[in-house]
């Protein structure tokens, strides 16, 4: 999977829920990326479910 997909699919979910561009960091981006990707390649659930929650529980911590 092409790293930078998953970086826009994240800001994409971002922008989703209003936030600003400077919301989520370059390395807070990256960790969310591997951390999805790395439960992906575990349970084979869909993506975007996964990039979904990864967002939704970043952004409620």
């Amino acid at each position: 999977m092409n790293m930078l997909l998953l970086y826009k699919m994240i800001q994409a979910r971002f922008y989703q829920y209003h936030c600003e561009e400077d919301a989520l960091s370059e390395e807070e981006c990256a960790t969310l990326a591997k951390q999805v990707w790395k439960e992906y390649q575990q349970t084979g659930d869909n993506l975007h479910e996964l990039i979904e929650d990864a967002v939704y529980e970043f952004l409620t911590k």
